[in-house]
């Protein structure tokens, strides 16, 4: 069997299209309940979206199959290349029917016919003749690119939620379908595997857009989407590479990831409730979730680089740089915890030290690795020093929002649990990446610490705690 990125892409298309697929249909039929029957015709192009991602879903899975048993075969080649082209034809018809230009569908269709007669005429496949690969190409081109402009016209003219997704996600997964005309010798393969992130983030992003369709275009859509692309990819990445990495580095790379999953969904929550009651303690916190997240990516990616052949091009600076993104990320905990005291001068104090410092650290030891890996600490005081300074920073908002919670204890308004869930989760945090304690405890009690975190931001710790009380008031954290 035949494990490589370019399987584990595929995998990851499967999963997202699908989602993607189950969340347009979900919306599609409920919308189709609620609009009156004459005007349920208008429905269909969403519904025909879908169909055209099952195609795609079914093509990137004969890809699967034809890479991990090493088939070669030229029908199936021409296969995923038909079921791309009518796919694509099915999205351009269903934007033609979202703008009422029906009509214009009879083009679509010469196009594909046209195309699909020189795949199916060549002798070989993938490299065609000229003329069959222009016949292909001017399909996959016009047919890719046509519904991205409908709906980016569409969107600017109604500027719903799910037509941004259609237009945004289209447009991404139509960049990734032209990697497959570049080479992917150095330097181009770093901007064919952006290319291939960025397929993967265009499903991601319409799944979340049609799952969230009441909510206005913001950042916290692109955070949302982050976070089911990283928990696709890493759980491809653990049932394909098992047999590479040793079970507990796995195990802690596979919940580091899950966490900075569960981070990237807080920060969106955070953004998004900023955007609509702007307070400077939610937005850092928001900076906290997105540093931390950030970084156990990159911790994890490095982690993954140091056991598996086709990850080995990357630099172990990778990790480095991962943690001390969550030292600058804690930083950001700190400021909140104390603008959430209203020490308003004092906020930018945990940023003048921990973001030199961390500068300095990259820069003298881009070679350090994230405990839980093979650990080398160098004998410089300096980098103990360093460490030992930005680790002061976890306690900072663990004992400020420990007084917030006393403070609001007794009083008959809820936001005590969010500040209770911040000091216990931040108090997670802190064990979570101490090198002495298990690994396998590490890896679990950090997945812990961020779900107590997510939990406590978006109400339930206060809906337990604050059960028979009807009194609220906003809370600053």
């Amino acid at each position: 069997m035949g494990f490589d990125l370019n399987t584990a892409y595929n995998g990851a298309v499967v999963i997202l299209a699908l989602l993607a697929t189950v969340s347009l249909f979900r919306f599609g039929f409920r919308r189709y309940r609620e609009v009156p029957i004459e005007y349920r015709f208008a429905i269909y192009p969403t519904l025909m979206v879908a169909i055209a991602l099952v195609l795609i879903t079914i093509g990137a899975f004969l890809g699967i199959l034809d890479s991990i048993l090493f088939l070669g075969d030229i029908i199936i080649a021409k296969l995923i290349a038909t079921l791309m082209g009518v796919s694509l034809f099915i999205l351009t018809v269903a934007s033609l029917w979202a703008l009422e230009r029906r009509k214009w569908s009879i083009g679509a269709f010469i196009i594909l016919a046209l195309g699909l007669y020189g795949i199916w005429t060549s002798p070989t496949m993938p490299f065609l003749p000229p003329l069959n690969t222009i016949l292909m190409l001017v399909m996959l081109i016009i047919l890719g690119l046509f519904p991205v402009f409908l709906y980016g016209y569409l969107y600017s003219k109604t500027e719903k939620t799910t037509v941004f997704g259609l237009f945004l996600g289209l447009f991404l997964v139509f960049l990734q379908g032209m990697t497959n005309a570049m080479p992917t010798t150095p330097p181009l393969d770093i901007l064919v595997l952006l290319l291939h992130l960025l397929g993967l983030f265009g499903y991601a992003v319409i799944t979340v857009n049609f799952l969230l369709s009441e909510r206005p275009v913001g950042g916290e859509l692109f955070g949302y989407s982050t976070a089911l692309v990283i928990t696709a990819v890493q759980a491809l990445w653990t049932l394909m590479w098992f047999d590479f990495v040793p079970l507990p580095e796995l195990y802690f790379a596979t919940a580091t990831q899950i966490a900075a999953a569960i981070s990237f969904v807080s920060a969106a929550y955070l953004w998004g409730r900023y955007r609509s009651l702007p307070h400077s303690s939610t937005f850092l916190l928001f900076g906290f979730f997105l540093f931390i997240a950030i970084g156990y990516v990159f911790f994890a990616v490095d982690m993954f680089a140091r056991f598996v052949p086709a990850l080995s091009w990357i630099p172990p600076v990778v990790g480095t740089v991962g943690t001390y993104l969550g030292f600058v990320g804690v930083a950001f905990a700190a400021a909140s915890a104390i603008y959430a005291m209203e020490w308003r001068t004092l906020t930018l104090l945990p940023f003048l030290i921990a973001v030199p410092l961390a500068i300095i650290a990259i820069l003298f030891f881009p070679d350090i690795s994230h405990p839980g890996g093979a650990e080398i600490f160098p004998a410089n005081i300096f980098w103990w020093v360093t460490i030992g300074l930005l680790s002061l920073f976890f306690f900072i908002p663990i004992i400020l929002y420990s007084l917030i919670y006393s403070r609001l204890r007794k009083e008959p308004f809820s936001g005590r649990g969010k500040a209770l869930g911040l000091a216990i989760g931040l108090l997670l945090i802190f064990p979570a990446h101490i090198t002495f304690v298990p690994i396998y405890v590490r890896a679990t009690i950090r997945v812990l610490a961020f779900t107590i975190l997510l939990i406590s931001l978006t109400g339930w710790l206060d809906r337990f705690l604050d059960r028979g009380k009807t009194q609220t008031e906003p809370s600053t954290v």
